[in-house]
């Protein structure tokens, strides 16, 4: 895992072990050097060089983050699309209750919706990453059981992606992100039990959505043909997923990105 402490560059700290970090990173850009000839080869120089070439700032600042978009692009510098873990989930999420589709709110054998996303099963805390340069659509707001989502814009992908289950992020409305960059972290979902009164956690996930198109929320109520348990009742009928209509399957998309993994940052 690539990590600096504290900021380096312009105006910062600029500890020992930080910068040797940040130099190594930059090296494989060589000077990083523009049209116009450099007057002064300082570290500083360099990283705004860089930040204007290639993390496209109009405002360069010339100095790296903890966790910000400078570090991002250092450490994941390829356009991606990348899948949005560094790893690859502990299960399949093909299969069971993971799955895209499946049945879920079962009453009396019946299922009464259905999956809208994909389950990506992982340890608690796991780093999130944006599958691509993107924007963010609004503010994030609460998914359930003290999690929150985060919907994203990617225009090179044309599509919008939920990142759904994780702690509150630090980006809001109209914010950009970068092609791996760090955008959150998977968190528990906690439900209180009233029967024991102790609080009952959900295995920590990340829970991707997939939607096809733009900025626009365009109205309607998705139905897919669910599927689930065998001995459920109403198996291949078309129930709710509680989703817009330019909801899209996930699983796909997965399978494509699982080839390219962000490297991990702090």
């Amino acid at each position: 895992m690539t990590k600096i402490n504290q900021a380096v560059g312009r105006d910062a700290p600029n500890n020992a072990a930080d910068v040797n970090t940040v130099h190594a990173l930059l090296a494989p850009f060589g000077r990083v050097r523009s049209s116009r000839d450099l007057q002064c080869e300082t570290l500083a120089t360099q990283i705004e060089e860089f930040q204007c070439r290639f993390v496209g700032l109009s405002r360069p600042d010339g100095r790296v983050d903890p966790g910000g978009r400078t570090l991002a692009k250092l450490v994941n510098p390829g356009g991606g699309p990348f899948f949005p873990l560094a790893m690859l989930p502990t299960e399949s999420y093909r299969t069971g209750m993971k799955q895209f589709g499946w049945g879920r709110g079962k009453v009396k054998n019946k299922y009464k919706r259905v999956h809208a996303g994909c389950d990506l099963y992982c340890p608690n805390r796991t780093p999130v990453f944006a599958v691509a340069d993107g924007e963010v659509v609004r503010k994030p707001k609460p998914f359930y059981g003290g999690a929150y989502d985060l919907l994203v814009f990617h225009p090179s992908l044309g599509l919008t992606v939920r990142y759904a289950e994780i702690k509150k992020p630090r980006l809001a409305k109209g914010s950009t992100v970068l092609a791996g960059q760090r955008i959150g972290a998977v968190t528990r979902c906690r439900f209180w039990e009233e029967d024991t009164e102790e609080w009952r956690y959900l295995r920590p996930m990340l829970h991707l959505e997939v939607y096809e198109g733009g900025l626009g929320n365009p109205k309607g109520d998705k139905k897919l043909p669910v599927i689930g348990n065998p001995k459920a009742k109403n198996l291949g009928q078309l129930l709710s997923t509680r989703r817009h209509n330019n909801l899209k399957n996930p699983t796909s998309y997965l399978d494509r990105w699982r080839s390219l993994l962000p490297k991990v940052y702090c």
